[in-house]
């Protein structure tokens, strides 16, 4: 594939020294808002299917990193010759554990690295950044604009802040085993999660959700942007288990807090409201049925 070798040559990043602005964002077969973040670590959507991974080994990657909560395409990964990491991240941070599971993804594999989430655009390039630390051919400065260059939200503050704060791992720190595919949250677990931010976004909503330029109100924006990537994600992993009526009253729970946030996010505190009270009714119906 020579255009997959004329693209790879492109979007090289610069080296740790000159550590420029350059590079750009590309749609490459079976991946979507591919960045080569530097010489061997790249960044993009998750595979979509064998082509994606005849993508990525025509590349040269040989090691896979998924920080995404959907359980990775270990199979497909195989058939390539390409190891398969999972590390999930949420969208409200990176932990201490997941970035030092990076930094040994780094330190103990050799050859080019692939990092993806869901789409490309939020979590899977502020990994990037930091695997791009812990190699030495980024600081803050580049870090910054990687995940500019890759369209990450400013609403995901918790991305943003750990990638600032990030410090790589001294070499005696003891760093986790990588694991193929790491232990999914439960729909339980899931739900709990998602009940907090609930509750944390019900009192914004009592206090009126503040006005446009207050900071309460981006809190809540944020509040809602969060609680509906958690609906989003447990949706996601929904088991074939669950009944027709209970995968549509989540689906309705995840579109209405997308509505929430967008409504806050445009500074009608009106709109929020009602959007959260449809939000509630069908988080309601839904625990009346199948929690308690």
């Amino acid at each position: 594939m020579l255009f997959l070798a004329a693209v790879s040559t492109l979007l090289v990043a610069p080296s740790a020294e000159g550590m420029d602005s350059g590079g750009s964002k590309k749609a490459m077969p079976g991946l979507e808002n591919f960045i080569k973040a530097s010489n061997r670590i790249s960044c993009g959507s998750e595979p979509h299917g064998k082509l994606a991974f005849e993508t990525l080994k025509e590349l040269g990657v040989n090691t896979v990193v998924s920080v995404d909560g959907a359980v990775p395409q270990r199979e497909l990964a195989k058939a390539a010759g390409i190891r398969y990491v999972h590390i999930p991240v949420g969208y409200d941070g990176i932990s201490q554990a997941a970035g030092r599971s990076l930094t040994r993804v780094v330190r103990e594999t050799t050859g080019p690295i692939y990092i993806h989430c869901h789409h490309g655009r939020h979590r899977g390039p502020a990994a990037a950044t930091l695997a791009c630390r812990v190699e030495g051919t980024a600081d803050v400065r580049r870090s910054i604009e990687i995940m500019v260059l890759a369209g990450t939200s400013r609403d995901y503050v918790g991305l943003w802040r750990d990638v600032k704060a990030f410090v790589v791992p001294d070499e005696r720190v003891q760093l986790p085993p990588l694991v193929e595919v790491a232990p999914l949250e439960s729909l339980t677990a899931a739900m709990s999660r998602v009940s907090r931010r609930l509750g944390t976004l019900k009192a914004s909503s009592t206090a009126g959700f503040g006005s446009s330029a207050t900071a309460v109100h981006h809190t809540s924006a944020h509040d809602a942007l969060l609680l509906h990537e958690a609906l989003h994600e447990a949706s996601r992993n929904l088991s074939s288990d669950y009944n027709r009526e209970f995968k549509t009253w989540l689906t309705q729970s995840v579109n209405a807090a997308k509505a929430v946030h967008d409504s806050l996010r445009s500074g009608s505190a009106d709109t929020a409201r009602r959007h959260f009270q449809a939000l509630q009714r069908s988080c309601t119906q839904c625990h009346k049925t199948y929690r308690n």
